[in-house]
């Protein structure tokens, strides 16, 4: 996060979702954590950039979507039709991309980049 002309780590969020789009359903299940969601968010402020790891997506090598672009990739299948048409146009970051690949190539892993633009 920025703060002003400073640089700030920004606090490291991790949380289980399950249920695929569920959340975005309005199910009762998940309220818990969309309202959780939703404090952090006022709590801690529009960051620079969000980082998302995707267990759901299975490559021999990690792969990092660098596009100005990206779809969003439903990893996801067996909910109703309208889950697949839900969009989230988040702008993203080829410099960052660029600058995770090569940290995961630093650690000896080889990684790819993976520029999936939406049309």
């Amino acid at each position: 996060m920025t703060k002003g002309k400073k640089s700030v780590s920004a606090p490291v969020l991790y949380f289980p979702h399950g249920g695929g789009p569920l959340p975005l359903m309005g199910d009762a299940g998940h309220e818990k954590m969309v309202g959780f969601l939703r404090r952090m968010a006022s709590i801690l402020g529009r960051p620079d950039a969000i980082l998302v790891v995707s267990a759901h997506w299975e490559e021999l090598k990690p792969m990092v979507t660098s596009g100005k672009n990206p779809s969003l990739i439903y990893d996801y299948n067996g909910f109703p039709e309208e889950t697949y048409q839900i969009e989230y146009p988040a702008p993203g970051n080829p410099i960052l991309a660029e600058k995770i690949v090569s940290l995961i190539k630093a650690g000896d892993q080889t990684a790819w980049r993976h520029s999936q633009e939406s049309s």
